[in-house]
């Protein structure tokens, strides 16, 4: 599908696949720093990051995007310009949820290597759960939907 529909049908599946995908891996890692949380709080809670999450991705997806294609221009290699763009500022993006469930204020450095074992496994899981959602991007495109912007990270 090209034109204005492949956008929009485009934009529209790797939309709700991201903030699906987000939404259920807040809620897990609500469930692993903020076990306190009763079902209702942590439901509710899980949307809310979920989409901040979403919003933090559209943010950075541009950005990102010019940055994958200036590094590919250097390496020649598809996997290996998405591998060293997309996983670190990842690990920046889902660093940027954790102050917000609360788990208390990240320093800096914290922000960067993670505050214990358990946030930075959930980050980097989190990571995978981002590329692995970005296949519904790929079938969009493999499928011939030719609009579907990359806009989310």
């Amino acid at each position: 599908m090209d034109g204005i529909g492949g956008v929009i049908l485009g934009t529209l599946l790797y939309g709700t696949a991201k903030v699906l995908g987000y939404c259920w891996w807040c809620s897990v890692g609500l469930g692993w720093l903020r076990p306190d949380l009763g079902a209702e709080a942590l439901r509710r809670r899980s949307w809310e990051l979920g989409i901040t999450r979403l919003l933090i991705g559209f943010g950075g997806g541009i950005p990102m995007a010019a940055l994958h294609a200036m590094v590919l221009e250097l390496t020649g290699v598809q996997a290996l310009a998405y591998l060293l763009v997309y996983v670190p500022i990842r690990w920046f993006e889902w660093g940027l949820i954790v102050p917000l469930m609360p788990a208390g204020k990240l320093s800096w450095g914290q922000l960067w290597r993670g505050q214990h074992r358990t946030e930075r496994r959930w980050r980097l899981i989190g990571i995978a759960v981002s590329c692995a959602l970005d296949v519904v991007f790929l079938l969009g495109v493999l499928n011939g939907i030719r609009g579907m912007g990359r806009i989310f990270c």
